[in-house]
């Protein structure tokens, strides 16, 4: 039997991590320039190579250890099947489906192969397959393909493709739909490498040609000519960056947080509104049944009976078969609750019951809608009736409907959830709260809670689209919300500006996780919801959430602080070259000079500012913020370095001190925009700045001679 293996971790082994971080252009260019000057016979302005390598080393360290991390994460996520084997109902992992298993499929469930129903009914989403929203039936006889998710009903199907031969490549890849998320930061540096990437080359050998020019020796063109080019090359930006965001992932995962996108630590980062659902993410989850309100004799047993048989999953279902606890009973007819309906159905003993919210089912005197709205404000509020339906066209028959009761249900808060919101609210960060059950029980709970304005709550069951999308921005609470209508908000929200997060559990979330900048999800969610998730709080607490985003903006803070310190050298090294290249003089850098204030004012502050803790969110463009402190310092850097190489062909600079005097203008520029980018200072910025100093100062002017820099 062909074993089902598409489903195994795809994580990078470590020979293309190795290789992903050594055979770059950069390194290549690095390399060949390394050799140049060995061959030059120039060994001790090779010595840059020693940082490249030292780069390479922390970034290769670092992925790893992040890449084993994931590893042990993602076998806690995995998702199961459940097949038939002998007999018996059996749980497997999914790289050991066999084609041939006959597969047990319920909502939820994303469906792992490709195959055919043999008993049962189901409705898929196929969307992620064919584009088309609307749920598709599955009946005996009917084809079901890999990718597609089980939105109602169960179902058994006989696996007949797996794996590579599949319609779809697996349910991982189908389930995301619109793939992962953009990062704005990484855009923004693979802009400046692009650049960089393309000029470097040519100007290198126009640099080589000026400067065999200017000077007598090619030993002496070559030096300099490789300084101009080390100059440009931001070495260890790409490295910070790498580095900042595995160490974020290896320090969420302590928080039990599985990253399942890299980048999503940037969008949680810039986000200022999050979308909560109420049950599982406000509440435990964990519902129970609080009181039984009858219209009729016999209400409690007939209620009894539809716990018992009834399929659906979630958390009502269970807080009644809790309720109840009797032995299950087999129904005859069934239609499953989806959040469209509002309600579910089925038929038992000969008994029509259905089960559901009474404001959509309809058919409740005036006397049973106050009795019921009294319900809603204490918890979830659910009828039963007794109603003729129409199982293929999943309606009920309104001439036939009997209320028979109220139950009521109760969830409890979480704890620390009140901390948690005031934590995002102290964050500037907006919570808006998005859930399919009566206003007045989500209002009740979101004030229990903490959420802030609770009392701005929408029915969104009385408004038309255009009104929901005029309510987004002003509104908190969101009740009686259709899959379709979350998407809705999600997107009204984004077009407004904002950067949406939102946490998702079930099938009715998939759509607007998909929609949103960061899906969260908890380790209790439907396989589709995992998948389709950025992140997964493998505790089930939200209140872990605020770790992550406090995580996110260290991350994503510091690498934009940094940026700014190490392409201001690149700015430097880039006009210069510039300006050298049009005068035809002498490149005043050899690049053993230019390691002495990349080492100490660029590359250990960098990796140091990269691990201050940091809580303001993240905003506006990456590339003008970080090109506004680099250009700046660069340029008048520039100007200081080609004014001393002036006047030391006027005679008035002697040439024993310009290196010196170049790379003490430079680095105090350097220094400056440290200083810029870390304002406000701390005690922590404070050392930052202190230990830079140091160590240039004691490189200046204790190895002087190694680093060819003096000044008297």
């Amino acid at each position: 039997m062909k074993r089902n293996r598409d489903f195994d971790t795809k994580a990078k082994s470590i020979p293309k991590i190795i290789s992903e971080h050594l055979f770059t252009l950069f390194n290549f260019i690095n390399f060949v320039l390394a050799a140049a000057l060995i061959i030059a016979g120039s060994y001790k302005n090779a010595l840059f190579l020693g940082t490249v390598l030292c780069n390479f080393a922390i970034g290769v360290f670092w992925e790893i250890k992040a890449k084993f991390t994931l590893e042990r994460l993602r076998l806690v996520t995995q998702s199961k099947v459940r097949v038939l084997r002998d007999g018996k109902e059996v749980l497997i992992d999914r790289g050991e489906l066999k084609a041939g298993d006959t597969v047990l499929i319920s909502a939820g469930t994303g469906i792992a192969c490709d195959g055919v129903i043999l008993s049962g009914k189901a409705k898929l989403d196929e969307s992620s397959l064919t584009g088309e929203a609307d749920p598709v039936e599955k009946t005996p006889g009917d084809t079901v393909l890999s990718g597609t998710v089980v939105l109602s009903g169960s179902a058994q199907m006989l696996a007949e493709k797996i794996g590579a031969d599949c319609y779809a490549a697996g349910i991982t890849k189908a389930v995301k739909g619109e793939g992962s998320k953009k990062s704005v930061m990484m855009a923004a540096l693979n802009r400046i490498i692009f650049i960089i990437s393309v000029v470097i080359v040519p100007i290198g050998g126009l640099m080589m040609f000026r400067q065999t020019q200017a000077l007598d020796s090619i030993r002496q063109a070559v030096v300099t000519t490789a300084a101009s080019l080390v100059g440009m090359i931001p070495d260890g930006l790409m490295l910070l960056t790498s580095t900042v965001l595995a160490i974020g992932v290896v320090k969420l995962a302590r928080k039990k947080v599985l990253v399942q996108e890299l980048y999503s630590i940037e969008s949680l980062a810039r986000t200022d509104v999050i979308c909560l659902d109420k049950t599982g993410t406000l509440t435990t989850g964990n519902m129970t049944v609080e009181e039984l309100i009858p219209f009729s004799d016999g209400f409690e047993e007939k209620l009894s009976l539809f716990s018992r048989a009834t399929t659906d999953s979630g958390a009502t279902t269970a807080a009644l078969k809790a309720y109840f606890s009797a032995e299950p009973l087999r129904y005859e007819r069934f239609i499953a609750f989806d959040s469209k309906k509002k309600f579910s159905a089925l038929t038992v003993l000969g008994q029509d019951l259905v089960l559901g919210a009474g404001e959509f089912v309809g058919g409740l005197s005036s006397e049973q809608e106050s009795l019921l709205k009294q319900a809603a404000k204490k918890g979830r509020a659910l009828v039963l009736y007794s109603a003729a339906f129409d199982e293929r066209e999943e309606r009920l028959d309104s001439s036939t409907l009997r209320p028979l009761g109220i139950v009521r249900l109760s969830d409890t808060l979480r704890e620390g959830i009140n901390k948690a919101l005031d934590y995002f609210y102290s964050q500037k960060v907006q919570i808006k709260i998005i859930s399919g059950d009566n206003v007045d029980t989500v209002e009740k709970i979101a004030r229990d809670a903490g959420v802030r304005d609770a009392h701005k709550a929408i029915d969104t069951s009385l408004l038309s689209d255009e009104a929901l999308v005029a309510a987004c921005e002003e509104n908190v609470v969101f009740a009686r919300v259709t899959p379709e209508r979350k998407k809705l908000i999600i997107l009204t929200l984004k077009k407004l500006g904002h950067t949406v997060a939102m946490t998702g559990d079930g099938i009715n979330d998939i759509q607007a996780m998909r929609s949103c900048d960061c899906a969260i999800s908890p380790l209790s969610a439907t396989d589709a919801a995992k998948n389709c998730a950025s992140l997964v709080m493998l505790n089930d607490d939200f209140c872990t959430l605020p770790h992550v985003v406090a995580q996110g903006r260290q991350s994503i803070g510091n690498v934009e602080r940094s940026s700014g310190v190490f392409l201001t050298k690149t700015v430097l090294s880039a006009l210069l070259t510039f300006i050298f290249l049009i005068w035809g003089q002498a490149y005043p850098f050899q690049p053993i000079q230019l390691t002495l204030v990349s080492t100490t004012g660029i590359g250990i502050t960098g990796f140091l500012l990269g691990l201050e803790p940091s809580r303001d969110r993240i905003q506006g463009n990456f590339l003008k913020k970080v090109l506004k402190n680099a250009l700046p310092g660069g340029a008048v850097a520039a100007v200081l370095v080609t004014v001393c190489t002036a006047l030391n062909l006027a005679g008035l600079i002697p040439s024993a001190i310009l290196g010196g005097l170049c790379v003490l203008f430079t680095y105090l520029l350097v220094f400056s925009v440290l200083i810029r980018v870390m304002l406000p200072l701390n005690k922590y910025r404070l050392c930052v700045a202190a230990i830079s100093l140091i160590l240039f100062l004691g490189g200046f002017f204790i190895l002087g001679d190694l680093f060819c820099v003096k000044l008297f």
